[in-house]
């Protein structure tokens, strides 16, 4: 069984772009492909130009793509600053291994901690987090490989709306500074007032793409959430 085929799309510099459908329609897996957790059969995969098809995920990364899972995901028993480390392009890991961390990554990981909210948890282990105070720390993570391209993967599931009022902030306030995000979202709010292009995927396919009015209005868009694509 193909959990995608034929499924073709860009994404524009610059853009917030939305990708939607419902559940089992190929888009998690569409993420997996382009960040290089899973290899497809055919096709390819070009980011700025370049066919990264295949490329293992840290490759992926540093080329300038940073991306977030359905389910946050944390090292539990590292401090929060320690988790963000990891996250760093240059020496990560081998930082925490060393004798100690860089004081250009520290200084990066509290800049960005202080960004999402969450800079006094610094020296909290990530377990002890919050769900809310969770996200918000796979978002900070995801900036400290200075990424073009950001990937959230349901940004919305499982947050209050206070909580999620700032998240919105934070990706307008980034995406005003250059950098460009792909969403994957089933809050159809969220998508509506944020994003400035939709694609809809269903089965494994792109149905259609458009601007969020067009998407609102689209009776194959209405069908696919229906269930009758």
């Amino acid at each position: 069984m193909e959990a995608v085929r034929a499924c073709s799309f860009e994404v524009s510099t610059g853009s917030i772009t939305g990708l939607i459908g419902p559940n089992g329609a190929g888009k998690t897996t569409a993420f997996d492909i382009i960040t290089g957790i899973v290899t497809p059969d055919d096709g390819a995969v070009l980011f700025d130009g370049v066919d990264v098809t295949g490329y293992m995920p840290h490759r992926v990364t540093r080329l300038g793509v940073s991306r977030t899972f359905q389910i946050t995901r944390d090292l539990g028993a590292m401090t929060v600053l320690e988790n963000m480390i990891v996250g760093s392009p240059t020496d990560g890991w081998r930082s925490l291994l060393g004798s100690r961390i860089l004081k250009r990554e520290e200084d990066r990981a509290m800049g960005l901690l202080r960004f999402v909210g969450i800079d006094s948890l610094a020296s909290e282990p990530a377990s002890s987090l919050s769900y809310g105070q969770k996200k918000l720390l796979e978002f900070a993570s995801v900036l400290m490989p200075e990424p073009k391209l950001i990937m959230l993967d349901e940004p919305a599931g499982g947050v209050n709306p206070a909580l999620l009022d700032r998240i919105m902030d934070h990706i307008r306030e980034l995406n005003a500074s250059g950098i460009t995000f792909l969403i994957v979202e089933h809050n159809m709010d969220v998508v509506m007032s944020l994003c400035d292009s939709v694609i809809v995927m269903a089965h494994g396919e792109v149905l259609t793409k458009g601007t969020p009015d067009a998407i609102r209005a689209d009776d194959i868009v209405l069908d696919a959430y229906l269930g009758r694509v």
